[in-house]
């Protein structure tokens, strides 16, 4: 079946970075004090809308809703996608 909107598997990560230095002088004296957790904001979504249908994303606050609409318009790439 032929669908107007079809993501498959699609996995998003972003980088929380604690220590940003501001200018040149920080990020080349303290280069290896970048410490950073990583964030996954999607992981493995599926979703299927057949023409004609209406869906809502609804969802709690960083729930990855913007994040999967950025997917989606291509504002944005995903980290790991699924290959065809």
């Amino acid at each position: 079946m032929d669908y107007a909107i079809e993501v498959k598997d699609i996995w998003k990560k972003y980088r929380i970075y604690h220590d940003r230095s501001y200018t040149l002088k920080e990020t080349l004296l303290f280069r290896n004090r970048n410490r950073y957790e990583d964030l996954w904001a999607l992981k493995g979504v599926d979703l299927k809308v057949k023409p004609g249908q209406t869906i809502g994303l609804i969802g709690q606050n960083g729930s990855g809703k913007s994040t999967l609409l950025k997917l989606m318009s291509r504002i944005i790439y995903p980290t790991v996608a699924a290959s065809e």
